[in-house]
């Protein structure tokens, strides 16, 4: 119940805390500065895991003299008063009891689990130097697999254990063993005296996270469901109950609704601000920053990023660990806004501090796939393929198979990545069996429909374009059954590039203007469009046989990129936009070669020399203008 919750708040959880931190430098020296921690937290006196404060050490003075400080009390109330005053102190006095009687237990049932679990770590065992070396992580397996039979009849210490354990599986990225614990402290609540309480309804939202963590989101949608009603039934609006359920609502939305999750995570913040800053207030504004990076509202999604910085670096011991991957999420809001100086400093910065700060190899892995997937969206494929290998070697070893959700995305990620340097057949493995060819159509999300698209490029790229049609087919099922809840931008792109590829260009070329006239984009040439997708219209005219279109298109594109100053992070769309131009120019040799040397040299730097079709494609355009003029052929070793 919530005052239990309150009430072992305090000594308790500081020494818990103090007794799991990751370093060792910041756990208890000995064990028996443990122990003397928690003899003298039931003894009344202060512990050391707590801050040095006067009002500390004050309450503890207190509450060993607690007859005398009430017997006081009750005088000089009843002097001022009367009776009546006495017989509610007298009241309140058996109330503290009680609570003071439920807390002893708790705590000393919580001591005893702690000693028992402790006990496998100190030097008197039979391996002592084994024993020493004993991780976090081995010592909290060990107390999972403890609680159900040492805290059988101490139901308030076993939801105090359960709920601590699960936070630190959660913040060690372990998702399957969080869910395991957080459902047997829902369960415990529903067969409690109150399944309807705030407490069972926190219990909903904490194991829906875990369950959307682990994309297990039908099960997670269910369950907010119940406690939406539970709360709804009882006109609640402003509880921490429902803060929870909308911040965890809007974190699953982000993965299936992010429109809706825009909506439910500004709720969040809302109720969130009412409190001072902390740890939740932090958790909300990442989930709005995120769902509205998904619905393409950047300057929403910087503002709430650039907030989340400002709190975590005032308060780091809210948002230290988190800062990187901040730093990161800010960046992808700040290139959609064209600002690609300031995303580059966030997303370099981003790895520089998770280095800096000697990161666990699982965040520094995230880390690396954030800033190698913001490199290839600039252009900077060479490097983006560098940066991003550890983390792609790491998805696929022994250690990422608790981490499932987490090792998906970085494959994913990473298979884009080589697809676009121009190793589709490298790519394909992390995509050939993805949940996306099964997953339930009512649960897909913008993940599922990004991976289809991938691995429909890599196959086009291969030339096996009847297995690209069926999973540009089965896209199109899993949108139509979404109902406008996933853009389908990303599969619109690789089926235009499948109709090239079919030898049906007018077709692209007529759903690439339906696209623009329907109003994703301006709708004429003329207007200022995003530098990719002036590329994909010089293309498309030209594979259309436009060869006047396409060069007007692609001369706009060069001098649009030239005079905005961001060349050097459309470099892949210099490329694409030069070999449109240069093979519009064949007509005149001279001219055409100058463009296609460029396009060699800008190709040469960003993409695989071995396999990318790209540069292929420069290298022989070139050489047939150079035959054209009469000049020799030197292809530079490999």
């Amino acid at each position: 119940d919530r005052a239990t919750s309150r009430a072992l708040r305090g000594d308790l959880d500081a020494i818990l805390a103090k007794a799991l931190r990751k370093s060792p430098a910041e756990r208890y020296a000995t064990m028996d500065a443990f122990a003397q921690d928690l003899r003298r937290h039931r003894a009344g006196d202060p512990v050391d895991a707590r801050p040095e404060h006067w009002w500390y050490r004050t309450s503890k003075l207190v509450r060993r003299h607690r007859l005398q400080v009430t017997a006081g009390g009750v005088v000089a109330v009843a002097l001022v008063v009367g009776a009546s005053a006495a017989l509610w102190q007298a009241h309140e006095a058996r109330t503290q009891t009680r609570r003071a009687e439920t807390e002893a237990r708790t705590a000393d049932a919580v001591r005893g689990f702690l000693e028992h679990v402790f006990d496998a770590n100190d030097g008197d065992q039979a391996d002592p130097a084994k024993a020493r070396a004993t991780t976090a992580r081995e010592l909290l397996d060990r107390g999972a697999e403890r609680i159900d039979t040492e805290l059988a009849d101490a139901p308030a210490a076993r939801l105090r254990l359960l709920a601590l354990m699960s936070d630190m599986y959660e913040s060690m990225a372990l998702s399957d063993r969080q869910i395991v614990l957080r459902r047997k402290a829902l369960a415990q609540l529903r067969h409690g005296d109150e399944p309807t309480s705030d407490q069972t309804v926190e219990a909903m939202a904490d194991l829906a996270h875990a369950l959307t963590i682990a994309t297990q989101r039908g099960e997670a949608a269910r369950l907010l469901d119940e406690g939406t009603a539970i709360l709804d039934a009882r006109r609640d609006e402003t509880s921490h109950a429902r803060f929870r359920i909308e911040v965890m609502r809007a974190s699953l939305e982000r993965r299936t609704d992010p429109k809706r999750g825009v909506a439910d995570a500004e709720r969040a913040v809302a109720l969130a601000r009412r409190r001072p800053p902390d740890a939740e207030f932090l958790l909300a504004l990442q989930v709005l920053g995120d769902n509205a990076t998904f619905t393409d509202d950047f300057e929403r999604a910087r503002s709430a990023f650039s907030e989340l910085i400002d709190v975590s670096e005032a308060h780091p011991p809210l948002g230290a660990s988190e800062l990187a991957l901040i730093y990161g999420s800010r960046s992808l809001a700040e290139r959609g806004l064209g600002h690609y100086s300031a995303a580059e400093r966030d997303v370099r910065h981003a790895l520089d501090l998770q280095r800096g700060r000697h990161a666990d190899p699982f965040l520094l892995h995230i880390t690396e796939i954030q800033v190698a997937g913001f490199l290839a969206s600039v252009g900077q494929l060479r490097e983006s393929i560098e940066v991003g290998e550890p983390a792609w070697r790491w998805a696929w070893s022994a250690d990422a198979s608790e981490n499932r959700s987490e090792a998906r995305w970085i494959k994913l990620s990473y298979a884009r990545v080589l697809t676009a340097y121009g190793r589709p057949a490298a790519a394909l493995p992390a995509t050939e069996a993805d949940e996306a060819t099964t997953i339930d159509a009512s649960m897909a999300a913008g993940l599922d429909i990004a991976a289809l698209a991938d691995r429909t490029r890599a196959l086009i790229a291969l030339g096996r374009q009847g297995e690209a049609r069926v999973l540009i087919d089965r896209a199109r099922w899993l949108l139509r059954q979404a109902n406008g809840r996933l853009a389908p931008d990303k599969i619109d792109i690789v089926e235009r590039r499948w109709l090239v590829a079919d030898g049906r260009a007018a077709e692209a070329l007529a759903a690439f203007a339906s696209t623009r006239a329907a109003g994703t984009a301006p709708a004429r040439a003329d207007d200022v469009w995003p530098v990719d997708v002036q590329a994909e219209a010089a293309w498309l005219e030209l594979a259309a046989g436009h060869v006047d279109a396409a060069r007007l298109q692609a001369r706009q594109a060069l001098a649009a990129m030239a005079a905005s100053g961001t060349a050097d992070y459309h470099r892949d769309d210099d490329v694409r936009d030069s070999l449109v131009l240069g093979r519009s120019l064949m007509a005149q040799p001279e001219e055409a070669l100058g463009v296609l040397e460029h396009a060699v040299a800008v190709a040469s730097a960003i993409y695989d020399p071995v396999s990318s079709p790209e540069l292929a494609e420069a290298l022989r355009m070139r050489d047939a203008c150079r035959r054209v003029l009469g000049r020799p052929v030197v292809r530079p070793l490999r």
